[in-house]
């Protein structure tokens, strides 16, 4: 697991999420991100802006799928 934590406002509430990897999708050319609250796991795609990380929410069922069976792959 990697030990970086990732700033989020929601609701224009900062939160703070533990980082718990990334993943490439070539075929569809995007990339994710996985964060943690201690409790649950939470996914996003994500592009950079100049130096800042932007997230953008996941909607499509078959991206969720290809999370899944990656995260699967890696225990």
């Amino acid at each position: 697991m990697i030990d970086n934590v990732i700033s989020i406002i929601e609701n224009g509430e900062t939160k703070n999420y533990t980082v718990y990897g990334f993943l490439e999708n070539k075929e569809r050319k995007k990339n994710y991100i996985i964060y943690t609250d201690g409790e649950n796991y939470y996914a996003s795609s994500y592009i950079f802006n100049g130096n800042k990380m932007v997230l953008d929410e996941i909607t499509d069922d078959t991206e969720w799928d290809y999370i899944d069976r990656e995260l699967a792959k890696n225990g």
